[in-house]
């Protein structure tokens, strides 16, 4: 037995799972440049962002858009290329007093380059996202078209063997 423990203990130091523990973008990156940005932070008691369909969400955040002038909202992350995924659910945020029933364009882009354009419209359902960012230093999300808040909960980032 005192054999076997010592062996185990290497095992679980140098194994898979440590590597992929759950890094949530807000609580482990702070934004270098952001507009109509709002984070909410996995924290117990803290605010919670409530996408359609009626779930509160938290690690997260919402990017919006200010109405005159119409400005869209955007924020920056640098993620120093040591990430290789990116997983989130993306949902409007719940407002039944929106008039905006236009559907809205989110882009996502990793180093300059798009890795998603996503329509989501008033009553969609929120929907996981997995994104390739493998070596990418800069992830930027940014309201291409809309009105409404656009949440991002769960947003997580996650090291190679994912």
């Amino acid at each position: 037995m005192k054999r076997i423990l010592p062996i185990l203990i290497a095992l679980l130091a140098f194994s898979p799972v440590s590597h992929s523990q759950t890094r949530y973008l807000v609580n482990t990156l702070s934004p270098v440049d952001g507009y109509e940005y709002r984070a909410y932070k996995s924290t117990s008691g803290g605010p919670k962002m409530k996408l359609t369909g009626g779930l509160d969400w938290t690690s997260g955040f919402t990017i919006g858009s200010s109405l005159a002038p119409y400005r869209p909202g955007h924020v920056t992350f640098r993620t120093g290329g040591e990430y290789a995924v990116l997983t989130f659910v993306l949902g409007r945020i719940y407002d039944p007093e929106s008039f905006d029933n236009e559907p809205a364009v989110v882009t996502i882009y990793a180093d300059g380059r798009k890795i998603a354009d996503e329509i989501v419209r008033k009553y969609d359902v929120p929907r996981r996202m997995r994104l390739d960012i493998a070596g990418a230093n800069e992830l930027k999300f940014m309201i291409v078209k809309g009105e409404d808040d656009i949440g991002f909960a769960e947003v997580a980032l996650w090291k190679a063997g994912w």
